[in-house]
């Protein structure tokens, strides 16, 4: 008559048990609310949980009744639902190991809520990094095809033009090779540009800390004057040092352009199985309401993609301090 509330164990096992094999969060919150309604033998369950990212979930099982009470759903210590249940009746009435019970049991929603939804993120994650991915070679692709490749077809042809001059007029053949050799030079450059787009050739010329300084003493010379300093940071992934030279450059670049500063400082460590990049600067900070332009938002996503976090943010004695940790799981 009151349900399986005595044995505590076996409910929640066997909704443990559902929850694995069910991946929709609407099917999962809804073997929640049959748990509980079964668990208790009330005849009307209704949960209602914040997913995240504004978007709510809300099951009910039986029919509505005239009164009905509302106990809060919390998550790591953070309201983020209700459950709803009868007012009255015999089986409405909770001990105080029920109430214990019911609450192993809605934290079972709350838990397979938000699951899903980190399941629908990093899914959705995924889709992106290969969507940019397949973007970046389109482009490649592009540049290759309608860059180089007509401009090479062009020296061909003028060399081979320059060559049906060479016995009859020498001095137009020369002029005609000196155009090709300004055409072969432009050339170059945009194999360079491509290069640099894929990883920095610095990199691999200078490491991370030669890059950074190579960057800084660019700086230093036409704006703050800016220095790199580094502890030993061994081998690091290639995508860790590309991410760390594409955040402090950006970070460089809005010193450069913002801040008005005076000096700025480059520091790389690595602890804790991260890489810590800061830079700071001794500028005029950032006003409270600056929205975050592009170049911000590029320094988030770039650690993102790693698993790391980028904030930026201005101490109390001034200027402004941008902050990576870049995981090294792959070190």
């Amino acid at each position: 008559m009151l349900g399986s509330r005595a044995n505590r164990y076996d409910a929640v096992s066997g909704l443990a048990a559902t929850l694995e094999t069910t991946d929709e969060g609407s099917e999962q919150l809804a073997a929640v609310a049959r748990a509980v309604a079964d668990a208790f033998r009330v005849p009307f369950v209704s949960v209602d949980v914040d997913r995240g990212g504004g978007e709510r979930l809300v099951t009910t099982v039986g029919k509505r009744p005239a009164e009905t009470r509302s106990l809060p759903i919390s998550y790591r210590g953070e309201a983020v639902g209700r459950l709803v249940l009868p007012a009255r009746g015999l089986r409405s009435r909770l001990t105080a190991r029920d109430e214990e019970l019911l609450g192993d049991l809605v934290r079972q929603a709350a838990t397979a809520a938000r699951s899903s939804r980190l399941a629908e993120e990093l899914q959705a994650s995924r889709e992106r990094l290969v969507l940019a991915r397949e973007e970046e070679r389109r482009r490649i692709r592009r540049d290759l095809h309608d860059g180089l490749g007509p401009a090479l077809g062009g020296v061909v042809f003028q060399l081979e033009s320059a060559r049906l001059l060479l016995d009859r007029e020498p001095e137009q053949a020369k002029e005609q090779l000196a155009a090709t050799s300004t055409l072969v030079q432009d050339v170059v450059a945009d194999v360079r540009r491509l290069v640099h787009d894929l990883r920095p050739p610095a990199l691999d010329d200078r490491g991370l800390v030669g890059a950074l300084t190579q960057q800084a003493e660019r700086m230093s010379a036409t704006g703050p004057v800016t220095t790199v300093t580094a502890d030993d940071l061994g081998a690091l992934p290639a995508a860790v040092e590309v991410a760390a030279y594409r955040i402090v450059g950006e970070a460089l670049t809005n010193v450069t352009r913002h801040a008005r500063a005076r000096r700025a400082e480059v520091r790389l460590a690595v602890a804790d199985g991260a890489l810590a990049v800061t830079v700071r600067d001794d500028g005029l900070g950032i006003p409270d309401d600056t929205e975050s332009g592009v170049g911000l938002l590029s320094m988030r996503e770039r650690a993102a993609e790693l698993g790391g976090t980028a904030e930026v943010t201005c101490p109390p004695d001034g200027g402004t301090l941008v902050r990576a940790v870049l995981p090294l799981e792959n070190r």
